[in-house]
């Protein structure tokens, strides 16, 4: 892995348990960066066009086999909606949200070959911290 990818990695582990929309822009972003610079798929692809050229690449990469966790590719892409709402709306993401992005985001590590790294290890353990935050959410709100 280079030093930039796992700067970038060390990033979004920062933003765990801060603001949903942020962080779920913040993973998408990281998405987006690899796909486009460390794959090389390049500055024109919108970022559908990049999930679906990478999921091309790994049916071509295993042939006829089985491709553990290849749906969260165009999860993340319908998921992407969620991006533009805090991008152009400035809208608030809940605690559930951040959760399935997180678990859409490891599940890319996965397939993208960089799950090993401590940094998404960390990430995979922050699902414990977005859950614990929508306890927090709800609770508040059946009492309140």
């Amino acid at each position: 892995m280079t030093a930039d990818l796992e700067t970038k990695l060390d990033r979004l582990t920062r933003l765990v348990g801060t603001d949903e929309g942020f962080y779920i822009l913040a993973l998408h972003a990281f998405v987006e960066y690899f796909l486009r610079y460390e794959k090389r798929y390049g500055e024109g692809p919108t970022f559908p066009e990049l999930t679906w050229a990478f999921r091309e690449e790994l049916l071509h990469d295993y042939g006829e086999g089985f491709i553990e966790g290849l749906h969260c590719l165009a999860h993340l892409g319908s998921q992407h909606i969620l991006t533009n709402k805090v991008r152009h709306a400035f809208e608030r993401m809940d605690p559930e949200e951040a959760a399935a992005a997180t678990h859409l985001f490891v599940s890319f590590c996965k397939l993208a070959g960089i799950d090993t790294y401590n940094q998404v290890h960390l990430l995979r353990r922050s699902l414990e911290v977005w859950r614990q935050s929508a306890w927090m959410s709800y609770a508040g709100s059946a009492t309140g």
